[in-house]
């Protein structure tokens, strides 16, 4: 049964998603802040001295002194996708409408389901082969039916869903006992900090910042501040109620999520929809939740067909 913990757990969860993505949607599209590797550099490093920070005082165990390089090369390409998940994420979301961000990003469903059929034998449920197809076909309709289609954001958000979806599926092949989940968040924080701020050194973007019109505007500082602060502490909410009881839920609980994002993002930025794309998006997204609700309810049979079955 949840308590109170968890369940506030669960609400600050939401709250902070929700946060989130509208603090990082306004600082790369209403301040149009185009520098990707500068803006996730600055987040993960937030992350990582919050994690530091934590260790230090006590209330986080992190085992990264002295550094087990067996552990760090294992993760390392882990590490590296993670990186541009969040580069190609910020460039997609910094182009397109914050619904039409999260009803593509069902793709990575999609793609996680068919390398853990190939790669792990794991074969998905029949209901849950049918949610995929309907959520492709649906996710294809946002695309055909987008008034302001933008050609980059899509490319960009196809790279971000198969990168997220090869680093699900390469954390779900390693041994969960070598690396703590708080330690894939910092060793990923810091590996994404030094090869973020090398690609954005070498490309100049570093150098261009200093072009930014909102560099010194308090608005702008407070949003990067809030982004960094907010993507650590979500994080951490992540971690904690994957060793809960709601461990066993969190896939419809990302899918709910996206509807309730996605809903708010109506109200509080500039969307131009037209009524083919709305049905869309209501499809992607609703589909989306079945598919994690299929996948529940196979995890539930697989745990009773384990069972031992008890003479009456």
């Amino acid at each position: 049964m949840a308590t109170w913990r968890t369940r506030f757990a669960l609400a600050l969860f939401c709250c902070l998603a929700v946060a989130t993505t509208f603090v990082n949607k306004h600082v790369l599209s209403n301040l149009k802040f185009t520098y990707p590797t500068v803006f996730q550099s600055w987040q993960t490093g937030t992350a990582a001295v919050v994690l530091l920070s934590m260790s230090a005082l006590g209330y986080i165990d992190l085992n990264i002194v002295p550094v087990n390089r067996s552990v760090l090369l294992s993760w390392l390409p882990a590490a590296m996708l993670f990186s541009g998940i969040i580069y190609s994420g910020s460039v997609a979301l910094s182009r397109l409408p914050v619904p039409v961000f999260y009803a593509i990003h069902n793709i990575t469903t999609i793609i996680q389901t068919l390398l853990e059929s190939v790669l792990l034998k794991k074969d998905p449920s029949l209901s849950s082969q049918f949610c995929l197809i309907f959520l492709a076909f649906s996710v294809v309709l946002v695309a055909a039916s987008d008034p302001e289609f933008d050609q980059m954001g899509y490319k960009w958000m196809m790279v971000h869903c198969v990168l997220s979806a090869l680093y699900v599926t390469y954390g779900r092949s390693r041994n969960k006992n070598s690396i703590s989940d708080l330690e894939k968040m910092f060793y990923n924080a810091v590996i994404s900090v030094f090869i973020l701020l090398g690609i954005g050194v070498s490309t100049g973007e570093v150098y261009r910042l200093l072009e930014f019109p909102f560099l010194y505007s308090s608005q702008f500082h407070v949003g990067c501040m809030a982004s960094g602060i907010f993507g650590a502490a979500l994080g951490f909410c992540h971690v904690f109620l994957q060793k809960t009881e709601f461990s066993f839920s969190m896939g419809i609980i990302h899918s709910l999520n996206k509807i309730l994002i996605s809903l708010l993002s109506l109200f509080i930025f500039n969307i131009s929809l037209s009524i083919n794309m709305a049905i869309s998006l209501i499809m992607a997204l609703c589909f989306g939740v079945l598919y994690s609700f299929s996948v529940i309810v196979q995890k539930e049979s697989d745990q009773r067909a384990v069972l031992p079955v008890h003479d009456s």
